[in-house]
């Protein structure tokens, strides 16, 4: 005769499971969040990292997201010698605890994760990303230079409009 398990033990393991869940559940929905995260660099910090193009990026959920398995995402950039704000929107699939996107145009690929303090962080896949613009184009390496990865903050959501 097998030993009975009590139901209080079997219970008391669904929190765990129901926890791991994605950057996209933890970070962008839900009232506590307020799916928009920027990060401008200052003058300083451009000065200790020469070979960083990058001086601001906006991520936001975009307003044509449906949610749910296909993520849209707003990415606005801005270039060292350029106040032009470059935008790409990106499409994201759910890759685990993170997201993995693609630029529309196959404009290059992406990862965010979740980090802790409401901070997400953007990776830059191999083949790098490209913005277009007003102002002709700008390139994120994904192999070189100070540009490869961005730890993120959340801010207020006016911020994003």
């Amino acid at each position: 005769m097998r030993p009975l398990i009590p139901l209080a033990l079997i219970f008391a393991a669904i929190p765990a499971f129901a926890e791991a869940r994605n950057v996209y559940d933890t970070h962008f929905s839900g009232k506590q969040n307020s799916a928009c995260f920027i990060r401008s660099y200052d003058n300083a910090h451009l000065a200790k990292h020469p070979d960083q193009l990058v001086t601001s990026i906006t991520v936001s959920i975009s307003p044509l997201s449906p949610g749910g398995t296909t993520p849209i995402l707003n990415v606005f950039t801005s270039f060292r010698g350029d106040s032009y704000y470059y935008h790409g929107a990106a499409y994201c699939r759910y890759a685990g605890d993170a997201l993995a996107c693609v630029l529309e145009g196959d404009q290059g690929t992406f990862s965010l994760s979740g980090r802790k303090g409401r901070k997400i962080l953007l990776q830059v896949g191999r083949d790098g990303l490209e913005f277009e613009g007003a102002n002709g184009t700008h390139s994120i390496s994904g192999t070189t230079g100070d540009d490869r990865s961005f730890l993120i903050p959340s801010v207020p959501s006016p911020q994003c409009n």
